[in-house]
């Protein structure tokens, strides 16, 4: 989800060369991904930080005791004058993927 919310991209390699995929695209549901037969992650890449922006995450879990969260939710804002200017939201632990929630960035 943080990855997810800073805009992450990854670099991946295989037989066919090199290609980016955006971070939300790579996983396709529990134990699978979109990666070509042959193809490894190689880098990731985040873009550069507007003046007045910073990222968050927080993981909620409802004990201790506990290791798998309830959700997972990391956050990208910028600010300018007080004023949000852009936001990215990313959920994990809530679906089969990663998620990307534009309303609630929109509603920032």
């Amino acid at each position: 989800p943080a990855m997810i919310a800073a805009g992450a991209v990854v670099t991946v390699q295989g037989p066919d060369g090199r290609r980016d995929i955006k971070v939300e695209d790579v996983p396709a549901g529990p134990g699978r991904t979109n990666l070509k037969p042959g193809e490894i992650l190689v880098s990731f890449t985040l873009p550069p930080r507007p003046k007045g922006s910073g990222d968050a995450y927080l993981r909620m879990i409802p004990r201790t005791e506990m290791d798998i969260a309830v959700v997972g939710i990391g956050v990208s804002l910028t600010l300018k004058d007080g004023v949000c200017t852009a936001a990215r939201v990313g959920l994990g632990a809530v679906a089969p993927t990663a998620l990307l929630v534009q309303p609630a960035a929109q509603a920032l």
